[in-house]
């Protein structure tokens, strides 16, 4: 059986208790004529809504968002716009 010293010990337990799995999101291959991995979709809206707000309750960034949807204010997207999400 093999000795450990108190700070071998400490180390593998340390290495146990903080691995953990990664992960990760997985999408199916489009056709080699298609260019885009994942879809789109669009939500419309509220008055108060920012488009941070809409990238924040459907998980993605600032910039994405904006990039997405050229044109529109992103402070005051305006009630009833549909704001288009890149998923």
């Amino acid at each position: 059986m093999a000795k450990f010293t108190r700070v071998q010990f400490v180390a593998l337990l340390c290495t146990c208790l903080l691995s953990r799995q990664a992960g990760a999101d997985s999408f199916a291959l489009p056709p080699n004529d298609i260019d885009l991995i994942g879809a789109t979709s669009t939500v419309l809206s509220r008055y108060e809504d920012t488009l941070l707000d809409i990238a924040r309750d459907h998980g993605l960034g600032y910039t994405e968002i904006v990039r997405a949807n050229p044109g529109v204010d992103p402070w005051l997207p305006g009630e009833g716009t549909a704001i288009l999400l890149p998923t």
